[in-house]
């Protein structure tokens, strides 16, 4: 029985992440707005192969799905004061450990984030 509850247990495991994007004004020079942080998310998600799947309240759900290559990834999208928070997760019920795609995905995606906005700006929480 211990064996079951571990296998139960070990499929549901949440693979997530928390990509901040904020650009600070500093000294008089004016960052970029949220709209335009915004922009360069999904556009950076649409080069990932992620479509937008639709919004609910004040977010925007991103998926990715492969029937041949399961489990699929999530990347939500939220305005937070003049910056954008990215969540990105890989669906239950699949391997324990992330995906090759939901690496190449979150790896892309801060590569794009920091060329963009610089390293200082993008954080992972």
């Amino acid at each position: 029985m211990a064996g079951v509850l571990l296998a139960i247990v070990g499929c549901d495991t949440m693979i997530a992440d928390r990509i901040v994007v904020a650009t600070p004004s500093s000294q008089g020079t004016r960052g970029p707005s949220g709209d335009e942080i915004q922009v360069a998310v999904r556009e950076a998600l649409t080069s990932l192969s992620l479509h937008a799947a639709g919004t609910f309240g004040d977010a925007e759900e991103w998926v990715w799905r492969d029937a041949e290559k399961s489990p699929g990834l999530h990347a939500t999208i939220r305005r937070v004061g003049g910056g954008v928070h990215i969540r990105l997760s890989q669906d239950l019920f699949g391997p324990i450990v992330p995906t090759d795609k939901y690496r190449a995905v979150k790896k892309g995606l801060l590569e794009a984030m920091e060329q963009r906005f610089g390293r200082a700006s993008v954080t992972i929480e």
